[in-house]
């Protein structure tokens, strides 16, 4: 009796789940793997080639003890699959080299059937990938991560409805100059007519030496741990900006006026010089977030602004709080750099975020923000 029940109730649940619209099944079996998903086209005539419909793929060679299993797996899954339905995103993660045969036709599958989003993960750097393989007038956003790319200005100008682009750990490949056998300076060129949001992450001065970025359309642009030298930023239409972490040298062009939010954190080699130097070029800006050691390092070197007029005429909020947890709640703050920031701005909102540790636990407790309307 209790089977019987049992088995009814299965049957039950699993009609249920038939009778979602497709579109619905194929989200809830894009957060399973791809062999998750084929494996359920047993449960049900109904789900028997539901899988062959998805407008998500998400390859992995995690699972495959050989590379050419692998490869076999995923030309029997492309073969397989209805052609006719459009793809909406792609995830390629793998080991072993980019130019293996499997993600060019991983690629070429996708392009060809209109893909917007792709994501390409590589588990070791082994050679640059074929940027020419990257040619879409679909592809709206795009993820590399641990990859090697080629310092070229025409990198992703064949993508050129490109809105959101992600480059996580990856590197450009270093030439050698023919006169004197050592590797030249490495440099990272962005220039896309159509970019909207540009994220820039763990990128190493050891791989990249200079990122330079000529987007006339980015509005969103993220730099989080990244050591590279400089940042040039030809932006005209660049609205927030975040920094997080790092000392890369950010240099924006002056027709950076349209400047809203910029929220920044350093806490690693702490150069008041460039601190002032960088600050100086957000002119714009309305919405101002820091951390109190940016702070309390420009105060401990006031005879750098104590001269010059504040550059924040349009400062509506200015947030401060410390990076990192042991900091004592009491903050360093001189006169001159409170004048520095809110001199040019009367109507300026300071918030003033403290963390507060309590012993003997050594964990975060209690924050406390002091905010002031300036008159």
């Amino acid at each position: 009796m209790g089977f019987r029940h049992d088995a009814k109730r299965m049957n039950v649940e699993g009609d249920r789940l038939s009778s979602l619209p497709d579109d619905l099944i194929h989200k809830i079996l894009s957060s399973i793997s791809l062999q998750q998903a084929i494996e359920t086209s047993s449960l049900s005539s109904r789900w028997r080639y539901i899988w062959t419909s998805m407008p998500y793929l998400d390859f992995s060679t995690e699972g495959f003890s050989k590379l050419n299993k692998f490869s076999k797996f995923v030309t029997n899954i492309l073969s397989r699959r209805n052609n006719q339905v459009q793809l909406s995103s792609v995830k390629l993660s793998f080991r072993g080299k980019a130019t293996q045969v499997f993600v060019k036709r991983i690629l070429n599958y996708a392009f060809s059937h209109n893909v917007e989003q792709l994501t390409v993960v590589s588990f070791a750097l082994k050679d640059d990938i074929p940027i020419n393989l990257f040619s879409s007038q679909s592809l709206k956003h795009l993820m590399l991560t641990l990859l090697i790319i080629l310092d070229d200005d025409d990198l992703f100008s064949h993508c050129p409805n490109l809105k959101n682009l992600t480059l996580n750990c990856c590197q450009t490949k270093i030439c050698l100059s023919e006169k004197s056998g050592e590797s030249e300076e490495s440099h990272l060129n962005i220039c896309h007519s159509k970019l909207s949001n540009l994220t820039l992450e763990d990128l190493s001065c050891y791989v990249v030496n200079v990122v330079n970025v000529e987007a006339p359309q980015i509005k969103n642009l993220i730099i989080r741990k990244c050591y590279v030298d400089v940042v040039n930023v030809e932006a005209p239409q660049l609205k927030n900006l975040i920094i997080r972490k790092g000392y890369s040298s950010v240099n924006l062009s002056a027709d950076v006026l349209s400047l809203e939010k910029v929220d920044l954190t350093i806490s690693y080699r702490l150069n008041a010089q460039a601190i002032v130097g960088l600050l100086q070029q957000f002119r714009s800006v309305r919405f101002l977030t820091l951390n109190l050691e940016i702070v309390e390092c420009l105060s401990s070197s006031v005879e750098l602004i104590s001269h010059q007029p504040s550059p924040f005429a349009t400062l509506k909020s200015l947030k401060i709080y410390p990076a990192r947890k042991e900091l004592h709640p009491k903050a360093n703050v001189s006169t001159l750099v409170e004048n520095y920031f809110l001199d040019s701005s009367p109507g300026v909102t300071l918030t003033m975020v403290l963390r507060e540790v309590h012993a003997p636990y050594s964990m975060l407790v209690h924050i406390c923000a002091a905010t002031y309307l300036l008159l």
